[in-house]
């Protein structure tokens, strides 16, 4: 089942999520190693001030490349993210890694109070995946809103 989930991911062109800033930082810091909610991009930066992560503090798992504009912050605190079928695989991995696949000695080891988490997200993006439409040329992307408050899930 885990590998029809991460198959019907990787053939998403990208998946435009919402959800709240802390929400992506820990999908983030969990697929891909380190994220910081100030960041707007995931372009390695030379100097300090800039959108994206500076170069002697990103120790990067896997690069999102997140290129300027991917990422929309807004006022609520809500962020809008355009990820790729490639990094919507890896977020995946990790969540599931996290929630169902490490033995117990990785699990207590994993200091993450956040961790509990990940069987929910997962569980949530393996639903949203199943019930996917196919996109059309003229619409490629499609959107997953990951908020409880929300009654129903734009298409």
């Amino acid at each position: 089942m885990h590998l029809d989930v991460l198959n019907a991911a990787a053939t998403v062109s990208y998946v435009t999520l919402t959800c709240h800033e802390d929400t992506w930082t820990f999908l983030a810091r969990r697929a891909f190693g380190t994220w910081s909610p100030e960041w707007l991009t995931s372009i390695v930066q030379d100097q300090p001030g800039q959108a994206g992560p500076v170069a002697k503090q990103a120790t990067f798992k896997k690069n999102p490349n997140l290129s300027p504009g991917r990422i929309t912050k807004q006022d609520s605190g809500m962020q809008t993210i355009e990820v790729s079928g490639d990094n919507l695989v890896t977020i995946l991995e990790a969540l599931w890694n996290t929630a169902f696949g490490q033995t117990g000695y990785l699990a207590i080891m994993d200091t993450d109070p956040n961790k509990s988490a990940c069987g929910p997200l997962y569980r949530r993006f393996r639903t949203w995946l199943e019930d996917l439409e196919p996109g059309t040329a003229s619409k490629p992307g499609h959107t997953l809103v990951l908020d409880e408050r929300l009654d129903i899930q734009p298409a």
